[in-house]
């Protein structure tokens, strides 16, 4: 039976999961993975540039929202977070993603 190795980037690992490996099977060496997912093509490049300009414009709506509502009320970290999620949802193409606030 060959022996296995868990190789593993010192430098995107967590402790505690670098100190679940046993030493006997630790390979600690750079990912090659991170520089070649870090090169993007042309039409990520525009497909990024074009989802900061739709979200700085929800951005910029939500701000409006919130600079006009604080003028009359306090409003919570739920209700920011909810306003927000509604301004990025109305934009174009839009997507569900990952929700910090809950």
């Amino acid at each position: 039976m060959a022996s296995s190795q868990v190789w593993v980037d010192p430098d995107r690992i967590s402790h505690e999961l670098l100190e679940a490996v046993p030493e006997e099977m630790l390979m600690t060496a750079p990912s090659p993975i991170a520089p070649l997912k870090s090169r993007k093509n042309t039409g990520e490049v525009n497909g990024m540039l074009a989802c900061h300009v739709l979200d700085g414009a929800a951005l910029a709506e939500f701000f409006a929202w919130l600079e006009e509502t604080l003028r009359e009320r306090p409003v919570s970290e739920c209700e920011v977070a909810d306003v927000l999620r509604a301004e990025r949802a109305n934009t174009p193409e839009s997507v569900e993603s990952l929700d910090f606030i809950r």
